[in-house]
């Protein structure tokens, strides 16, 4: 509606320059003894005062809502996320087919129950929350048991790539396991298979991690 607003504002106020200058172009050469002309000029500088008042503050107010549409943006991508993963579930059975319709509803069920809060980050937060687990639920009681576990690793590493906390080599370590021939050595435990150790090895090579074959060559009753 705003921006309907601006645009009509913006149209009228050039209708009346448009206006002006026909106005003017067929006075003649008496310009300042055209009392109508002058009538008409003095009308159209208020009218057009008016509407470029109207139009200022209908720009400002778009601005506002822009700032405030913004900060809801996170409730918005997190949708788009749950929406988007929900479709691709019939990758895994034909018959997981979600419609928009039935997502929009459980979505915006989920909005209208969360109470109103005095900080919007707050708000933004309890919004991200609800809908998160409201659609969660929705699909969860609607797959077969073996697929509920896919479906809920899928959705954590979903929101995890979102907010940049995944790492992408653990993450591929973790699918396909380990990739470097040269990490094939010989396990310091017997109960750990070499492909295991192959794998920790790897895994060292990444933030967090570089001390865990070490603890497990000296203290493998440990981790057993």
């Amino acid at each position: 509606e705003l921006v309907r607003q601006s645009n009509l504002f913006a149209i009228r106020i050039h209708e009346l320059e448009d206006t002006l200058i026909e106005k003017i172009s067929s006075a003649g050469e008496d310009i300042l003894g055209n009392r109508s002309l002058i009538e008409s000029l003095e009308e159209m500088k208020a009218t057009s005062k008016v509407l470029g008042e109207q139009a200022a503050l209908a720009k400002e107010a778009e601005v506002e809502v822009n700032a405030v549409r913004e900060e809801y943006r996170k409730v918005a991508r997190r949708g788009s996320l749950l929406y988007f993963l929900i479709v691709s579930l019939h990758k895994i059975q034909y018959m997981y087919q979600f419609s928009l319709s039935s997502f929009l509803a459980v979505f915006i069920r989920a909005l209208d129950s969360v109470s109103a809060k005095d900080a919007v980050k707050e708000r933004v937060e309890a919004l991200t929350s609800a809908t998160t687990l409201a659609v969660y639920s929705f699909v969860w009681r609607g797959l077969f048991e073996r697929h509920k576990l896919i479906f809920a690793a899928q959705l954590c590493f979903a929101i995890m790539e979102s907010q940049g906390e995944l790492d992408t080599r653990q993450f591929q370590l973790f699918l396909r396991g380990s990739t470097e021939p040269r990490l094939a050595v010989a396990s310091p435990a017997p109960w750990l298979k070499t492909s295991a150790w192959a794998m920790i090895l790897e895994l060292s090579e990444t933030p967090g991690f570089a001390k865990l074959p070490g603890d497990i060559d000296t203290g493998a009753k440990r981790f057993k």
